[in-house]
C-alpha cells in the first residue's frame, strides 16, 4: 500500500501505513494514491478527541486519486484489505479506535 503526501514546494514523502500525527512529520497538502484506500482525518488520533468530528473532518481516497488534503491533514488510516469481515470505528465518521474482524 502507497500514498505519497505533498508539501508546499513539490516536496514529498512516501508512507505504506497509517499515521496518527501527520502534523509530526510535516504539513502536507496533497496526496497521491498508488494502492490501498485510505482515511484522511483533521485531527491527529484519527479524529478521536473529537469524537469522529463531522462529516468535514474527514476524507476517503482511494487509488489513482491525487487529492487537495489541507483541511484533513491530522492524521491517515490505512483500510486494511479483507477478503471478508467488519470494520467497527469507535466514533461517527470513521472516527477513534477502530476493529477488524472476520
Amino acid at each position: 500500500m502507497s500514498v505519497k503526501l505533498y508539501i508546499t514546494g513539490g516536496l514529498h514523502q512516501t508512507f505504506g501505513d497509517s499515521h496518527k500525527n501527520l502534523q509530526g512529520q510535516a504539513t502536507f497538502r496533497r496526496a497521491v494514491v498508488a494502492t490501498g484506500t485510505w482515511i484522511f482525518y483533521t485531527f491527529a488520533n484519527y479524529n478521536d478527541a473529537q469524537h469522529g468530528g463531522s462529516s468535514q473532518n474527514y476524507k476517503i481516497l482511494v487509488p489513482g486519486q491525487n487529492e487537495d488534503i489541507s483541511t484533513v491533514n491530522g492524521s491517515m488510516y490505512l483500510v486494511p484489505d479483507a477478503v471478508e469481515g467488519l470494520l467497527l470505528f469507535e466514533h461517527n465518521f470513521y472516527g477513534g479506535e477502530r476493529q477488524v474482524t472476520s
